[in-house]
């Protein structure tokens, strides 16, 4: 019995969203590692210009914010977010 031109579609379509679902599937799980790594490569680089500069500024934080192009606002928001303190920084001998 040969199938008629709308069975053939309804199979070409199902075949068809099964095989977009297992790519789909493949590169969600592969791109995920790479969005892992890629974070943490921006991670580790966000970290090392928000160092730099508030090495530069003497860790006035002002400063450090103005050499970076932000507002001071946002550079404590990120220091806090990516756990940056100045060693020693808030502790009182006593």
């Amino acid at each position: 019995m040969a199938q008629t031109a709308t069975e053939d579609t309804r199979v070409w379509r199902g075949t068809h969203r099964a095989r977009v679902a297992a790519r789909e599937q493949m590169t969600n799980s592969s791109s995920r590692q790479d969005d892992e790594g890629l974070r943490a490569t921006l991670r580790r680089l966000e970290t090392e210009l928000i160092l730099d500069a508030l090495r530069e500024a003497g860790w006035n934080q002002t400063k450090a914010a103005r050499r970076l192009g932000l507002p001071r606002r946002t550079l404590v928001h990120k220091l806090r977010k990516l756990g940056i303190a100045k060693l020693g920084y808030g502790k009182r001998d006593g």
